[in-house]
């Protein structure tokens, strides 16, 4: 996958994350803003590397603990 591909996704990816409170806070108040903001961001950001010491499925093999 070319670079300036992944680079456009995650700069996609922080605008939605940091527009989002903005989008969610007339719709559902100041705890819906947190609780949703908490859910984009969980299911948006990148996965931390396996060598951070977090361990995936398919990955499992490679992992150092």
């Amino acid at each position: 996958m070319p670079l300036a591909y992944v680079q456009l996704v995650q700069i996609l990816t922080d605008g939605l994350i940091l527009t989002t409170p903005f989008a969610l806070i007339h719709s559902v108040g100041p705890f819906g803003v947190v609780m949703g903001t908490a859910v984009v961001t969980l299911f948006h950001s990148p996965h931390p590397p396996a060598e951070s010491g977090v361990c995936v499925a398919d990955a499992a093999a490679h992992c150092r603990t």
